[in-house]
């Protein structure tokens, strides 16, 4: 079930650091992707003069999934909550960091920024923390019919769009649905599991840290996801894995694999088949996984 965690991050330098005029002070020339993985950029300075005077109902929203490469000192600012270590708890920590897909981000958003309607990529499940900021979170089980979460085809696929005209056709259906909302404010954690239909609003300006995992539970539906998609990855992260995992799935055949592309990370947006893409916000202003 998701769930959200208050007081886990609570010793983060992160917290403190961590705010528009402090990343303005150290990363103001600095660019960071705006643009869903379609190679558009901003410097941090110019974002944010487009958040200040944007009137678009969805805007651009960051969501960097290179930072620990671009920003090595902010790993040291945050920790992975302990819910989700040591690391066999992630069963892709195994591979190097170039064959394994996107699965950080640092995300920074004004008002009206978010992610449409979507599944997290390849079963992965996901953990949001809220640096600053509130988001509003709606979450679906995974047996939800993506045509019944989804908006209507035409229809945009951002996450305030989604808010204005998708919940209210659903909010009087909300326990048959299953379906689970709250408002994300500083210092809380958000647990995304693996398939769960989730949809974010930031409410006001936000900063949050996201990450995508597989565990234990969701490995057998994650791997089978990779070797469907991604059999070159597959084949990388099954030569990874400990014993114990490896005789619990069926690794890719080489001689299928020649044929094959293997992309750093897909996003497969709310307007896409039901066994869509995040995470961890992962669409609409953002097309990934954020889970937020």
């Amino acid at each position: 079930m998701p769930c959200l965690l208050i007081g886990a991050t609570d010793d983060w330098k992160a917290m403190r650091k961590w705010n528009r005029a402090k990343f303005s002070k150290r990363f103001g020339s600095s660019r960071f992707d705006v643009g869903s993985y379609n190679h558009t950029y901003m410097t941090y300075e110019q974002y944010l003069r487009y958040c200040d005077t944007n009137t678009d109902d969805s805007p651009l929203y960051i969501f960097e999934p290179q930072y620990a490469t671009k920003f090595p000192k902010l790993l040291k600012e945050f920790s992975i909550p302990k819910y989700f270590t040591p690391e066999d708890m992630d069963l892709q920590s195994c591979m190097d960091d170039d064959p394994r897909p996107y699965y950080r981000w640092v995300l920074m958003g004004p008002v009206r920024s978010g992610t449409g309607i979507h599944q997290d990529p390849h079963m992965t499940s996901a953990w949001n923390a809220l640096i600053q900021g509130h988001k509003r979170w709606c979450m679906f089980p995974p047996h939800i019919k993506g045509s019944i979460v989804k908006p209507k085809k035409g229809e945009p696929d951002s996450g305030i769009y989604w808010f204005h005209s998708v919940y209210p056709r659903l909010v009087d259906r909300a326990d048959e649905l299953g379906m689970i909302e709250c408002v994300q404010g500083p210092g809380e954690i958000i647990f995304v599991p693996a398939g769960w239909w989730h949809v974010v609003l930031n409410l006001d300006f936000t900063i949050s840290v996201t990450q995508n995992h597989v565990t234990d539970f969701n490995f057998e539906r994650a791997f089978n996801s990779y070797k469907r998609s991604k059999p070159k990855k597959a084949l990388i992260w099954h030569n990874s894995l400990p014993d114990a995992y490896k005789s619990r799935v069926e690794a890719p055949n080489p001689d299928d694999i020649s044929s094959s592309s293997s992309s750093s990370y897909t996003y497969v947006s709310s307007s896409s088949s039901d066994d869509e893409n995040s995470a961890s916000d992962s669409g609409s202003g953002a097309s990934a996984s954020d889970s937020g």
